[in-house]
């Protein structure tokens, strides 16, 4: 593939005009997180458009890829990465995460506020695992204070100290701490790619939901099985895993795949910032964790065009979206 066919083919992929108006009714197409606008039209790619978009990345394959001795400082400065992402960054990168229960259905049990019932609830344990700043657990604890008749608790975990601190110190979160009406949260460190680094005993093999949302894709994907294996472990019997990452071909990684020194491994990259992401198949998520011994209950991509209006252009965005569910122990007679 030639310069030109190349330049040709990644703009067909990705810039290319949108073909209606910003305010037409095409526009709009309904989905799970529709609201009265919504900028994007469901995507589904082509098996011939999947070949071309990993032609792309071949061809760039040679000039995109550092050396191996900087891929393994990239991992060995991991931590001081994502310390300094949310020094500088703080809690004003990711926007708050209000559609989840909209496209995670147990999720309800939390957003939606409960009847006004004498019955007593059990403690509902939600976990979440590379938690950042709080974008996704703090609107759950927020509308749990709302709720009434469930008690909830909420335990976050991150890598990065920083990010920690920077969640404890949120508003919402120490008002939730000051809470004595069923509601209980708190926060740690916790390094899941490590085989000596068990969960936290406050969510060892006990939370009803455990969120990975956009977490998995940072860490190596030499450490994702042990990672999976220990995310696995703070699910009790019967309790699910809600599941969202970076998929293959998203706009992100085509940009960094037509980039110069940006490749440290097979689909996985190293962004300006120093932090790194892995682009999924289906295949590789299926595979964590079901040899982490977890069930499917549901496992898809979410594929977008996102419209940009001032360009009049498109970026196609992938992620791969999936639910697992922990089996019941059976007791041994």
């Amino acid at each position: 593939m030639n310069e030109l066919s190349k330049a040709v083919s990644y703009c067909i992929l990705y810039k290319t005009a949108f073909p209606y108006r910003i305010d037409s009714p095409t526009a709009a197409v309904i989905g799970k997180e529709e609201t009265s606008f919504q900028p994007w039209v469901a995507d589904e790619w082509t098996t011939a458009e999947k070949k071309d978009a990993e032609a792309i990345l071949q061809e760039n394959k040679e000039q995109c890829a550092v050396s191996s001795e900087q891929a393994i400082l990239y991992e060995q400065n991991a931590s001081r990465h994502w310390d300094s992402f949310y020094s500088v960054n703080r809690n004003k990168f990711f926007k708050d995460r209000h559609y989840l229960n909209k496209v995670f259905p147990e999720l309800n049990r939390v957003m939606l506020p409960m009847p006004d019932i004498d019955v007593v609830q059990s403690l509902f344990v939600v976990a979440e695992v590379g938690c950042g700043v709080g974008n996704a657990i703090l609107p759950l604890v927020e509308t749990a204070a709302a709720s009434r008749g469930q008690p909830f608790h909420f335990v976050a975990t991150d890598f990065s100290p920083v990010a920690i601190e920077l969640l404890q110190n949120d508003d919402r979160y120490r008002n939730a701490t000051k809470m004595n009406h069923g509601l209980s949260v708190e926060s740690t460190v916790w390094d899941i790619t490590r085989d000596d680094s068990p969960p936290p005993s406050c969510i060892q093999g006990v939370a009803d939901v455990t969120l990975v949302l956009f977490c998995l894709s940072a860490t190596n994907p030499e450490r994702m099985k042990q990672a999976a294996q220990n995310i696995s472990k703070t699910l009790k019997g019967g309790g699910t895993l809600l599941f969202r990452d970076y998929g293959r071909y998203d706009a992100a990684q085509m940009k960094l795949g037509n980039s110069r020194k940006k490749q440290v491994g097979e689909n996985f990259y190293v962004k300006h910032d120093g932090t790194r992401c892995y682009y999924f198949e289906e295949d590789d998520v299926k595979k964590l964790f079901g040899d982490a011994g977890l069930e499917t209950i549901e496992l898809g991509y979410v594929q977008r065009k996102y419209i940009n209006r001032r360009e009049t252009s498109v970026r196609r965005r992938v992620w791969v979206q999936a639910r697992f569910r922990k089996p019941l122990e059976i007791e041994k007679p």
